[in-house]
């Protein structure tokens, strides 16, 4: 899970369509055809998606604005709300709160495109999908504020997440959980530490769908870096090497179980690039 940059501004057709239909749902919109409401809501898949670099804003696998894309191979993301839609807000309608709305992939709720397994439910849920349920057993409020972390306002800069490398698992660094503790907020719990695993156990970013995935980056890392170390490659291309292969993209997809396995290299070239989100 990274830091999420919005656009400043969201598409032409939500705007219109919020001007016109200001108490509106979010269903009804995308089903409204007639008022160009189901194009409204298209564009809001499209833009998040792209703001997001083409993945998913908790999990961080591939997702795409089109289900043509890639011949298939790549899922299609939704719009997913972090606050609950249900959610009491100041007179904000959250169906309708550009603010609101994340680009998220399906969470295991459909089989995977590579071989068409159906994922076991609920213990393969993830992301939205885990979210909804934790949410509907009342473990967590509806508006969901200071009781799991927002990728819109979460810090870059130090990375709060460690990989467990025999594992694959996601877990709070304890050390930088310490650093962001005052302005890591709103926070509901007694340390930003909590509050870091409480995402992880809502959005269950380490049920074995996802951990195996990044299991197979850590193998392939540390293969690369065997590599290199064998053909004595000097410390300074090494690094560069390195950086090239698995930042390449921006963003690549498990961004920060990568992050996390190349450790200062990775660290040394987000500085560099003055990495926000």
């Amino acid at each position: 899970m990274k830091r999420v940059c919005k656009s400043t501004s969201p598409p032409k057709s939500l705007r219109r369509y919020t001007r016109r239909h200001p108490n509106a749902e979010w269903d009804y919109m995308r089903r409204d055809n007639a008022d160009n409401g189901s194009r409204a809501a298209k564009d809001c898949l499209v833009l998040t998606t792209k703001d997001q670099h083409n993945i998913c804003a908790y999990c961080e696998k591939k997702i795409s604005a089109d289900s043509d894309d890639n011949a298939g191979k790549t899922p299609r993301g939704q719009v997913e709300h972090f606050h609950q839609k249900s959610a009491v807000s100041d007179g904000n309608n959250l169906h309708l709160d550009w603010k609101n709305m994340l680009a998220v992939c399906d969470g295991g709720r459909l089989p995977s495109v590579d071989n068409k397994v159906q994922h076991q439910r609920p213990s393969e849920l993830s992301c939205d999908q885990h979210k909804n349920q934790v949410i509907q057993q009342g473990q967590i409020p509806d508006s969901c504020h200071g009781y799991i972390l927002n990728p819109l306002t979460m810090p870059s800069f130090p990375n709060i997440f460690t990989l467990n490398k025999s594992n694959g698992h996601i877990i709070p660094d304890v050390t930088a959980c310490k650093k962001v503790q005052s302005f890591l907020k709103p926070n509901e719990y007694r340390s930003a530490e909590e509050l870091v695993q409480k995402t992880i156990d809502v959005l269950n970013l380490n049920c074995n769908r996802l951990t195996r995935i990044r299991l197979l980056i850590i193998k392939d890392i540390e293969r690369t870096k065997e590599f290199l170390r064998q053909r004595q490659t000097p410390k300074q291309e090494m690094l560069k090497s390195l950086q090239r292969k698995y930042f390449k993209d921006q963003w690549p997809e498990f961004f920060t179980a990568k992050r996390c396995c190349l450790g200062e290299i990775a660290e040394a070239y987000l500085r560099e690039i003055n990495y926000i989100c």
